[in-house]
Order: structure tokens, then sequence, then C-alpha cells
């Protein structure tokens, strides 16, 4: 449902908000260069259909063309609002307001090359695409030789997605200065970018060389090597990473990831425990400790160490958020919904908010009318968000005013005509209001969608499988197996199909899958079916495979 924030693998442009950096030889690093988006927010919509992604508000088209002068011009006021100039010294401030407004109004005012580095690498700072490819050029016009001023075109093709055209440039650039580690960083970038994982290891060891912001390097190779699966190594790069940059978020979230992920939670709690007394402010490893405590159940020890992020950033939701997940799965629902209120007076997140206070009213509580004004006051938030549409026409069928919900359904089919999802809920929707034809000739239409979620196929075979349809059941499900996610759910009803149709060959078949995919899957299969628990052919078979991957486990 949840889980630690990991940054996405190299993005070839600046960090925002890091101020420039000088190496030990008074050049300007090129080693700023982040690769690594800040943590995302957590999917916080779970209906029964699917776990629904939200949507940003919809762009209104017009044909309407404004020149570029426009365009820079409100590209400017959106940067100003967003105070750019935060973590960077006034000097700096000074010289890049002085350069664009040198741009603007046409002067000659001459800028050193120094200058002009500083004023590139604060646009690849602030991710300022716009103007990074008009100092790039200024630049180019007039140090057309300079191997600096080459490396941050090379930049620019990175923050612009054109990698290979990055990567001819830069090895032109290699043969001309070996030496050089920034071209070397870059180098391992644009191949992280690429997904050649084992030419950017290479490249960002040769980039080690020099010694400087081995921090974020390692960081880099540790990246690589999870790429590659290679665990070990990724937890050893982080480890390495830290002891160099202790601030580093993103090592702390991906290396509490992968040993977790290992069952290393007793190595991660010491490493993690040491860190916070070294380093008590740090935010990210109070919330990775929360997150060890929660894979290991130690619910008031993940909320103790969740409740010291949040003391030191109480505007962060995803900390409120992760913490009412864990107490709503050891069903603490009343403290979750406290934890969530107090997130409402501390975070601009209402409409996600609104959205998990509603799942729990609904998923947990089965109270849909507190879930349906909660859903409500969401969309009031953010009318656009179509998936709130269908989250309320669950509450409202539930609640039996399925004419109410199959309009909600259908407002959010016309704007998004291709969500297989949406169409299970209208499906789902008549089925409870007892129209099962029309839930029929829903589900047919989804069927032949491009890519049917894998949830179509379960409520689709469910709905079979209550009018004994057991065949037409099996079929749909076998059309979704191959390439779904959740294993259990497809193979505990094809041995319920497959019991109830006398297929025995098959249903061998399928009880085997059950007993390889876990406890979750019998459990479910009698569930389904209660009579194959009383079924003496039935508890054998499970047996037999049981003693058997027992055995395989042993050897």
């Amino acid at each position: 449902m949840y889980a630690l924030p990991r940054n996405a693998i190299h993005h070839p442009l600046r960090v925002r908000g890091t101020a420039p950096r000088t190496s030990p030889e008074g050049r300007h690093c090129q080693r700023c260069t982040a690769h690594h988006s800040p943590p995302q927010p957590k999917p916080v919509i779970f209906c029964i259909f699917a776990a629904y992604a939200q949507r940003p508000p919809r762009v209104q088209h017009t044909d309407a063309k404004p020149d570029v002068q426009t365009l820079l011009l409100k590209h400017e006021r959106t940067l100003m609002k967003q105070d750019r100039f935060m973590g960077f010294d006034d000097e700096l401030r000074h010289l890049v307001l002085d350069y664009e407004q040198s741009c603007r109004h046409g002067r000659t005012r001459y800028f050193d090359l120094s200058e002009l580095e500083q004023i590139i690498d604060f646009y690849l700072d602030t991710n300022d695409v716009v103007r990074l490819e008009r100092s790039v050029a200024h630049a180019e016009e007039l140090f057309p030789n300079s191997i600096e001023v080459r490396l941050r075109r090379a930049q620019w093709c990175c923050a612009t997605e054109q990698y290979r055209r990055a990567e001819q440039m830069l090895l032109e650039l290699e043969s001309e200065d070996p030496s050089n580690t920034d071209v070397q960083y870059t180098l391992g970038n644009v191949y992280g970018a690429l997904g050649e994982s084992h030419k950017a290891i290479k490249c960002y060891h040769r980039a080690s060389a020099d010694g400087f912001e081995l921090g974020i390097i390692y960081g880099n190779i540790a990246d690589e090597y999870g790429s590659l699966g290679l665990s070990d190594k990724a937890i050893h790069y982080y480890k390495q990473a830290l002891s160099h940059k202790p601030e580093d978020e993103r090592s702390i979230y991906n290396l509490a990831h992968y040993l977790i992920d290992e069952g290393r939670q007793e190595e991660c709690l010491d490493f993690l425990l040491k860190y916070v007394r070294r380093h008590p402010y740090s935010k990210a490893a109070w919330h990775a400790l929360s997150h060890v405590y929660i894979s290991l159940h130690l619910i008031e020890k993940a909320e103790d160490s969740m409740q010291y992020a949040i003391a030191i950033d109480d505007t962060n939701f995803e900390y409120y958020y992760d913490l009412a997940m864990a107490q709503r799965n050891e069903h603490l629902y009343t403290e979750a919904i406290a934890t969530l209120h107090s997130a409402e007076q501390h975070t601009d997140e209402a409409a996600s908010i609104y959205v998990c206070l509603a799942n729990i009213y609904n998923g947990d509580l089965n109270n849909y009318e507190t879930a349906l004004y909660y859903y409500q006051k969401a969309h009031r938030i953010d009318p656009d968000n179509t998936d709130f549409l269908v989250l309320m026409a669950e509450c409202e069928s539930n609640l039996g005013e399925h004419d109410t919900a199959i309009t909600h359904v259908r407002q959010a089919l016309e704007t998004s005509p291709h969500r297989s999802e949406y169409y299970t809920a209208l499906a789902t929707v008549y089925v409870q209001a007892g129209f099962d034809e029309e839930a029929e000739h829903v589900f047919q239409q989804a069927i032949h969608l491009g890519d049917p979620d894998e949830m179509l196929y379960i409520v689709y075979a469910s709905f079979l499988m209550e009018q004994g349809r057991y065949d037409e059941a099996a079929d749909i499900l076998n059309r979704g197996h191959a390439n779904c996610y959740n294993e259990a759910q497809f193979v505990a009803r094809l041995a319920v199909c497959h019991y109830m149709t006398d297929n025995r060959a098959q249903l061998y078949n399928d009880l085997g899958a059950c007993v390889a995919e876990g406890e979750e899957a019998i459990e479910l299969l009698f569930t389904i079916c209660p009579d194959m628990e009383q079924a003496i052919d039935v508890a054998n078979t499970i047996e037999s495979f049981r003693h058997d991957l027992n055995s395989n486990k042993q050897s």
C-alpha cells in the first residue's frame, strides 16, 4: 500500500536549490548535476476496483499562439513566484539578474567565461531549460573552443533528453581531455539515463579520481548497481555515499529500502539508530527508521520515529500519510483518522487527506455516508479528477443510490473513455442494482479495450461464477492471467472453476499454484468456495504440495 520513497534514477539536471560549488582547483564543479528527483507523493486512493492515480488539472487549449517574448516573460514570472534564488548567495543573484536584464534590453554588457559558467549552472540548478539553452548559445558565440562551455552544451542535451547527442559530444571532449572528471561524471549521467549501467559505473569511478563530491558519485554508483539487481553492492555504495555526504536523503532512503527488501531489518535498524544519534535532525533518517519499525510490526516505535520526523518538518504530508497507513494496517483506525486530521492542520494537501479519510471510512469501517462526505470534499477541491467521481459512485451504490452512482461513473467515462477500471466500476454498480444484462454488456466493452486492468478480469470472472458460468469464468481468468501481478487472485478462482466443472487435471495444477503463492491464496480459495475446504481430495493435494515445498526449501 505504501513504501519508502525512492528517488528516480539519474536525471542529468542539477538539484533544485543547490548552491554553486567550487572545486579545490577553483573551477566551478559540474558534479552538482542532479540525477534524482525528490521523493514523489504516494498514491492515496484505494478503491475496491483499483488504485486510481490522481490526475493533474486539465489544461485548456486555445488556438492562440503567443510570441516567444510573451512566453519568456510568463516563464520568468513563474520562476520568480517560486523564489528561484532560494539557497543561492546574493552575488550570484545579482549576476543572473544583470545578465537577464542585459538580454531583455539588448545591451552589450560583457560577461567573462567564469561569469557565464555560473549563469549557465544556475539555470541547470533551477531546471530552467528555456534560459539554459539561450545562455549556452551566448557562451558558445564568445568562447566556441572552451571545453567548459561545450560540456555545458552536452548537459543541455541531457536536460532535453538528447542523450545520444550528449554522448557523442562528451566522447569528443574525453578524447581531448581524458583526465577531465567532470566529463566522466556527465558521461555517467548519460549512460545511467540510457540504462547502460556498466558503462555508467566505469565513468563514475573515473570521475571519483579527484576525490571531489564522492558522496554524490557513490550514490550514483549505488543506483546503477541497484538497477542491475546487485543489492549487496548497492548497499555498500550507499553506505559509502553517506560516509562522505551524511545529509544525502536519497542514499538514506535507498539504503533502507534495499536492506528491508533483503530482509536485513536488524542491520538497517542498527545503522539508522547510530545515524540519528549522530544526526538527530535528519528527518529522512527518522522517516526511514519508522519504516524499519513498520516492517517489524513495532507500530509504537514507528509512531515515535515518525513523530520525530514530523517535529522537524510538520508540513510534509508524506510523514502523516505513512504514519496513518501504518496505523490503518494495524487496525488502529481512530489513531489513523486523528493523524490525518493533524495533517489537515499543518499541510496543504487537503484533497489527498480527504481521500485518505474517505478510504478508511469506506474500506475499513463501512461507513459509506462519512466516506461519501469526504470524497465529495475532495472533488470540490479538484473537480477535474474523475477518480473522485468513481469513488463517490462506489459509496452511493453501497447506500442504494444506484442512479446517482451510474451517472457519476458515466461522467468519468466521458472524460476518460479508455480507463478500464471505470468500466469495472460501472459494471459493479449495475450488478448491485440488479441490472445483470447491462453489467455484462459493460464488461464486454471493457475486455475489448487495448490494455484492460487486471481487476476487470477478476471482477468479471467473479460475476460469471456467481451465475454458475464456470467455463466462461475460467476463460476470462486465463486471458487476464498471462500478465497479472496478483497471482493469488487468479489461481484461487481458476481452482474453484475447475473444481466446480470437475476438471481434475487443471485443478491439480491450480492447487499447486495456490500453495506456491502462500497461505493467502489458500484462504482466498476457501473463502470463495467453502465446500472445497471439506473436500478430502483437495485437502490431500494441498498437503502434498506443502510437503514438497517445505522439502525443497530445506534442501
